[in-house]
């Protein structure tokens, strides 16, 4: 559970750094940057529950745990995409085409920065 809360507070810190970068380089009011940050922070909030669930039970012993276990990463791979998808799309149209593209360079810039910790990108 200790990695994972990591992980998240990576996220949000990394979420801030996106904020700062898309403020300095769009308008935007500061209800709108409250709602970047609240979009940012539920996604990852939820996206550490998934993996809290995942993490939270034993390991697995036989074939049969190894697949159910497998099938339940599955599941969590897909509805972080939704969640993914969903953010998006709320991001969209809080800030129309012009700034989410903008949104979307300064996500790709960050990400490509070298992560630091222990275990970089991964809870």
């Amino acid at each position: 559970a200790a990695k994972i809360e990591d992980w998240v507070g990576r996220e949000l810190d990394r979420s801030e750094v996106v904020l700062a970068a898309l403020a300095d380089k769009v308008p935007m009011s500061n209800a709108e940057q409250a709602r970047v940050r609240e979009l940012f922070a539920s996604e990852a909030e939820a996206y550490g529950e998934l993996l809290d669930d995942l993490y939270a039970g034993p390991e697995p012993t036989n074939a049969a745990e190894e697949e159910l276990l497998g099938e339940r990463w599955d599941h969590a791979v897909v509805t972080m995409k939704e969640l993914r998808v969903t953010r998006d799309s709320e991001l969209e149209s809080l800030l129309g085409a012009e700034r989410m593209d903008t949104l979307r360079q300064i996500v790709k810039a960050v990400e490509r920065r070298p992560a630091t910790g222990a275990n970089p990108g991964k809870p």
